[in-house]
């Protein structure tokens, strides 16, 4: 553009352009050899997490509270392939309990088994059973 046999027809933004392109690559160049260390990071996760935790915590219906819960109480107490099992079929897929023990290797009479005893201890949960009543009367207000 220097040695343009038309010239530049508009100085103004002919600068911008130059000065912003300059400033591009001064910072690229620059950034390039800087390194914060590793506690910086370790910090800045820490610090998003805490803060996303909140905001979604914030966020949560009373329904999302109790599922929530439920995930926790099943993870807990229950095994992770049990735990799976619940999952798969009433929170993420909706798979039939024959698909899933098909995938698993196992009989539809004992992953359903499974999952019916992992149905009647969340059923038979107290703090549940109170959490449900709070939602009930919450909409029904």
């Amino acid at each position: 553009m220097m040695f343009s046999n038309n010239g530049i027809e508009d100085l103004e933004s002919y600068f911008f352009g130059c000065y912003r392109k300059i400033l591009q690559s001064g910072t690229r160049e620059d950034s390039r050899y800087d390194n914060p260390g590793d506690e910086y990071f370790s910090r800045l996760g820490e610090a998003d997490c805490t803060e996303e935790t909140d905001e979604r915590e914030e966020m949560l219906t009373g329904c999302d509270r109790l599922v929530r819960d439920i995930q926790k109480f099943l993870r807990r107490h229950f095994s992770y392939e049990d735990y799976r099992i619940f999952m798969l079929r009433f929170y993420e897929t909706g798979s039939s309990f024959r698909t899933i023990a098909r995938h698993m290797g196992e009989k539809t009479s004992v992953v359903a088994r499974r999952a019916q005893t992992m149905m009647e201890s969340v059923r038979a949960n107290r703090r549940f059973i109170a959490q449900r009543r709070l939602i009930m009367a919450g909409e029904a207000a």
